[in-house]
């Protein structure tokens, strides 16, 4: 009896997995048939609805049925399968008897036909990203001009040979570096060629004398200057620029200007009183090689615009010369001693100082001297 209660066990548990196995079965039979017996009027359960091929009208595809007879609400019956492309299932759209609700699966024994493509809806259109605009045409920007080279610290070997052979012809002096001399000239030009402020040294220098002037032709800080010694000091200093800001100390009048120089001046009334043709011809005539003129004590130095060749030193030599000569007018530097007048000898005699002149001085001294004789 022990032995058999196994046996039966395992009979209850295969006639149960058995009967599971049936009810799925039928299940998948019921889902199978339940949209062709919703369609059909009979009820059969073995009629199955077989789409029947042809064009597709509308977004609805449409399923011959076995009775050609419409619905009684006139909807038309979807493809079987359809909720797998997102169409509502026919289980759960049509009238009658209640259908099983959910995705109906394709019957495996039928071919399956070829759904045509449902048209795009215009949400998925409108999803759609939009195509950019095209970028507006920009006009490009003009190459810019290539920048000149700046000029170096040193005279390239050919410049100073040059300017070698050029003070021997004309009786120069050549000097290959000068310490001394630069801090003699102008602070507001040295401090524009040179920000830090420490006096460069004169570099390839050549000096001489022109119209009895002595003037020096070198390279200062990378740029070519053109100095001359006026005939007198004056403690007013005159900056005449181009391209620099207004120096330390000085002032600007608009009256003072001589295009295309702007004038700066530490006494604007002085510069006023210099300014005549000479100096306004002698600018204009300057500016295709000076950038700056500038009157500082006893000098006066230009600086030149860029490398300039010996021929370019030369001509503007006696330009710089005329505009020394007008710089005369400006006030001059007191270096005179007072006379003192109580210790200095007086050079006629002052009214009613007491003092008699005798106009008979000779006669009577020419008596004394023949008394004098007689008495010897």
């Amino acid at each position: 009896m022990l032995c058999m209660m196994p046996v039966a066990v395992l009979t209850i548990v295969l006639g149960l997995a058995l009967l599971i196995f049936a009810a799925g079965l039928f299940l998948r039979a019921s889902k199978k048939s339940g949209p062709s017996g919703a369609a059909e009027p009979t009820g059969s359960p073995d009629a199955t609805a077989v789409p029947a091929p042809g064009p597709v009208a509308g977004r609805w595809s449409r399923s011959v049925p076995s009775v050609p007879e419409p619905l009684p609400d006139g909807d038309p019956v979807p493809v079987t399968g359809g909720a797998d492309r997102g169409i509502p299932d026919a289980g759960t759209t049509g009238t009658g008897d209640a259908a099983v609700a959910g995705p109906a699966d394709p019957v495996p024994d039928a071919d399956p036909v070829p759904a045509p493509a449902a048209e795009p809806e215009p949400v998925a259109a409108a999803r759609e990203p939009a195509p950019e605009a095209a970028p507006a045409p920009t006009s490009e920007p003009a190459p810019a001009a290539p920048a000149a080279p700046a000029p170096s610290g040193h005279t390239s070997l050919a410049g100073r040979r040059a300017r070698r052979q050029w003070a021997a012809a004309h009786g120069f002096e050549y000097t290959r570096e000068d310490r001394y001399l630069t801090p003699e000239w102008p602070v507001s030009l040295l401090h524009q060629i040179s920000p830090d402020r420490v006096d460069p040294p004169a570099r390839d220098l050549v000096s001489g004398f022109v119209d009895g002037h002595q003037v020096h032709i070198a390279d200062v800080a990378g740029t070519t200057l053109v100095a001359l010694r006026r005939s007198e000091s004056s403690p007013v200093d005159v900056h005449f620029t181009t391209v620099a800001a207004m120096p330390a100390g000085m002032r600007h009048s608009e009256l003072c200007d001589c295009p295309p120089f702007t004038g700066y001046s530490t006494d604007n009334r002085a510069l006023d009183r210099m300014l005549d043709a000479r100096v306004t011809g002698t600018l204009r005539d300057l500016a295709p090689y000076a950038c700056d003129v500038v009157f500082s004590g006893a000098w006066l130095v230009a600086q030149l615009s860029g490398r300039a060749e010996a021929e370019v030193s030369e001509r503007m030599l006696p330009q710089l010369a005329l505009l020394g000569d007008a710089a005369r007018v400006l006030p001059p530097r007191v270096t005179s001693t007072e006379l003192a007048m109580p210790t200095a000898d007086p050079t006629r005699p002052r009214p009613a100082s007491g003092a008699h002149v005798d106009l008979a001085a000779g006669g009577s001294g020419d008596s004394a001297d023949g008394a004098d004789g007689a008495d010897g």
